[in-house]
Parts: structure tokens; C-alpha cells; sequence
């Protein structure tokens, strides 16, 4: 069977990538031109595919009349940080929908093809809350529309927060428990997350035989302390919390946001991203979790000392 996968250079994308080549997919990796495929698998059932999504439809038409239908599409790429609106909606949304789009033009898929979309929990919105509450998540279920009403059966998989060797967002906070501080402001806050092999591989269980939406997250929910507690065992040190105001990080935030509109750059994290992350997200409380059976490989201890060894070996700490 035949899969391609947008965004497979990114974080989660070479989870999905690894993940289909173990299950015996034939791979297609879609790529910007520009993009680094180092650490992509290498595998032979594996094909990178560099493509322009100012061209999309006739990139695709020119993949499917050399290799023939697909029966999954794996729509991964997308925006997950910036400090600018237009970047979500151009990103996010419209280029989701001209990859849809695209999709049917061309019949890209055959007459048994599945679109998978890996959108994310922010599209549901924190606990008490359902709907989305940043840019990012608004931009995330407007995507999500193009897949339900397009003419193909389509899953959509809403994961939690996302982590493992290779991530960016979690680095921050590795990096101040590595200095011995374990910065937080809401000492109550409930979190969910899930390793990104987990992730890949509930993607490639799920998706010959689901449809519709699916939560995603390990099943558990943790707090700062199990935060703190297992970083301290991963990293054999002594982590003490510092408690930091909300209203001090906003402003922080906030200058941060100003300095990088000025100079171009893309934070870690945004204003607007720590006011989502800050509320409460513990997910397999949620009655739509539909994974309690799946045998999750990472619990938190073990992918912590995943992202923990990526970032020693690569300097980042």
C-alpha cells in the first residue's frame, strides 16, 4: 500500500515516516525544495519527494501519473509557532485546502483512499472551554472542515501535547531544569501528552479502519510535580520550582513578541501560546479519548529521557 506523508522532514513527520516503513507502507515523503532530509530513515520503500505547494496540484498530478494512485494521504505540515495571525491562516487553512483540493483534481487517491489529517487538540480547546483558544487552534479546525466535507473518508487525529527526540518546545523547559529550576505559575495545572513514536504509531493502527475524529493522548493526567520529579531522575539532579507570577511572564512574553516583530525572528514561545498551555489540558479525562487500550511504549520517565539524550548529544543543553 501506498502513503504520502506532507511535512515528513518536520519533528512529527519522521515519526510517521519511520512508522509506515516499519508497517510495510510504501512511502512517499513530501517536501518542500528547500527542506533537510537528513534525518529522514533511509529505507527502499521510502521515496522523498521535493514539491513547491504554490504548485501543488501540478506536483501531485506529476507524483500519481508516475507511481499511480495512493491509498493514504498523511496531511502533517503545518504552522505550529508565530507571532503573526496570517501565518496560521495561510498555512494552516488555506494551504490545507488547496492540498484537498488538489487531492480530487488530480485522483491522487484511488477509488479506496483515505485522507488523514493530524490536527491537534487545540482545535477542541482546553478543559471547560471546547473551542479553540489561540490563533493556532482556530486555524487548526477551520482545517479540519476540508477534510469533512471533502469526498473522501477522511480521520482526523487530535493529539495533546507532543514530545520526544527531536522536539523544540519542550527544550526551555529541559534547559532551566538542567540549571536546577523548574519555572511554573500555576502550581495546579493538569497536563496530557504523548510521545510522537506513540503518536506515529496510533496514526498507522487507526487509519485503514477509523473515520471521523480521534483524541489522542498516553492516557494519563500529570501535574508540575510529576514534571519536576522526573526530570530531577532523569537528569540525577535536585530541581527546585520557582514560582514566577503569571502577570510577569505575559509582560515578558509580551516584550518578546515586540522584538521578534521587529527582527524578523520566531520565539519558542509566544504570549499567546503561554496563555493556551497555561490552562488545563488533561485530556484522557475526556470521554472521546478513544485509545485506553493501546499499548503506550513511552510513559513519561522513558520519553523524557528520549528528548533528554537528543538534546545532550546535540548541544542543545
Amino acid at each position: 500500500m501506498k502513503v504520502a506523508i506532507t511535512g515528513s522532514n518536520g519533528f512529527l513527520g519522521k515519526y510517521l515516516v519511520k512508522a509506515c516503513l516499519d508497517s510495510g507502507f510504501e512511502v512517499t515523503a513530501l517536501v518542500r525544495k528547500t527542506a533537510d532530509v537528513s534525518q529522514i530513515s533511509s529505507n527502499d520503500l521510502l521515496t522523498i519527494a521535493p514539491i513547491d505547494y504554490d504548485e501543488i496540484s501540478s506536483e501531485l498530478k506529476a507524483i500519481k501519473n508516475d507511481v499511480g494512485a495512493f491509498d493514504f494521504f498523511i496531511h502533517n505540515a503545518g504552522k505550529t509557532t508565530s507571532i503573526n495571525r496570517e501565518d496560521y491562516t495561510n498555512i494552516n487553512t488555506k494551504l490545507t485546502g488547496r492540498i484537498v483540493d488538489a487531492i480530487s483534481e488530480t485522483g491522487f487517491l484511488g477509488p479506496e483512499g483515505k485522507l488523514v489529517y493530524i490536527s491537534s487538540y487545540t482545535a477542541q480547546g482546553p478543559v471547560g472551554v471546547d473551542h479553540p483558544v489561540s490563533c493556532y487552534g482556530a486555524s487548526k479546525k477551520e482545517a479540519e472542515e476540508f477534510f469533512q466535507k471533502c469526498e473522501f473518508p477522511s480521520i482526523i487525529f487530535r493529539p495533546t501535547a507532543i514530545y520526544g527526540a527531536g522536539d523544540k518546545a519542550f527544550l526551555p523547559l529541559f534547559q532551566a531544569a538542567n540549571k536546577g529550576i523548574y519555572p511554573l505559575t500555576r502550581p495546579d495545572q493538569k497536563m496530557s501528552m504523548i510521545h510522537a513514536a506513540d503518536l506515529a504509531s496510533i496514526v498507522v493502527q487507526d487509519m485503514p479502519t477509523t473515520e471521523g475524529i480521534i483524541h489522542v493522548s498516553d492516557g494519563h493526567t500529570y501535574s508540575h510535580t510529576e514534571f519536576r520529579d522526573t526530570l530531577s531522575q532523569v537528569m540525577n539532579r535536585k530541581i527546585r520550582n520557582i514560582r514566577i507570577p503569571s502577570v510577569i511572564s505575559k509582560i515578558s512574553l509580551w516584550f518578546s513578541d515586540i522584538w521578534h516583530k521587529v527582527s524578523g525572528g520566531t520565539p519558542n514561545l509566544t504570549l499567546e501560546k503561554f496563555e493556551e498551555i497555561s490552562q488545563d489540558w488533561d485530556l484522557h479525562d475526556d470521554n472521546s479519548l478513544e485509545h485506553a487500550n493501546f499499548n503506550i511504549a513511552f510513559d513519561l520517565k522513558k520519553g523524557f529521557e528520549d528528548a533528554y539524550d537528543y538534546y545532550t548529544k546535540n548541544k542543545l543543553l
